[in-house]
């Protein structure tokens, strides 16, 4: 089944940040900018910045499970599905931040990789270009096209997400195990060159 992304999930903008972000120990809230979320869709929730709202009116934009931010302005197009924030967790308006209203039909994580994977065509077709940064209209992505299989599919496709997710952190932990293996040999080899 076909729908636009309009029926299946709310969409608002993040929160506007005013001013510089400083960090303070008693801070209330933090934020999950634009350098949180890398290409996989992975969010460093350990690294989110930390800031107290003075302003009121900030509860519509704080995260909630299931929530999925997707990166609306600048170069990069990515979609996050947000797990297990920390209480007063915002995002920047550089994300949009959708909401599945009901994940019987649609599963965020499903969603989330639809934006990624099978909707990136259609998405850089809708692209505004200009001389200020790129950006993705807000009217325009409500109107994106999601084939929406049974939830069996859905759960299926996202736990195949998921693995492949879970093998790229495992390949660069190999990888990064494995230069420091190397390093090690080669500084060895140099602490014993007047041995030879």
């Amino acid at each position: 089944m076909e729908v636009s992304l309009d029926r299946i999930a709310d969409i608002q903008i993040g929160y506007q940040v005013k001013g510089k972000i400083i960090q303070q120990a008693d801070d209330t809230h933090f934020l999950v900018q634009t350098s949180d979320v890398n290409d996989a869709g992975e969010i460093a929730w350990e690294a989110l910045a930390s800031f107290t709202q003075e302003r009121k009116g900030t509860d519509r934009y704080q995260l909630i499970d299931g929530d999925i931010l997707f990166l609306a302005k600048g170069a990069r197009r990515v979609a996050a599905v947000v797990r297990n924030p920390q209480p007063h967790t915002l995002a920047v308006s550089t994300f949009f931040i959708l909401r599945v209203r009901d994940d019987v039909v649609c599963l965020p994580e499903f969603l989330a990789w639809y934006l990624n994977v099978a909707a990136r065509d259609d998405i850089a077709a809708i692209e505004q270009r200009g001389v200020t940064i790129p950006f993705v209209p807000k009217e325009r992505l409500l109107q994106i096209k999601v084939e929406l299989p049974t939830t069996a599919t859905q759960r299926r496709i996202a736990a195949l997400d998921e693995l492949m997710h879970r093998e790229r952190q495992l390949t660069a932990q190999l990888l990064e195990q494995r230069t420091r293996l190397i390093n090690t040999f080669a500084q060895r080899a140099l602490d014993d060159k007047g041995d030879n």
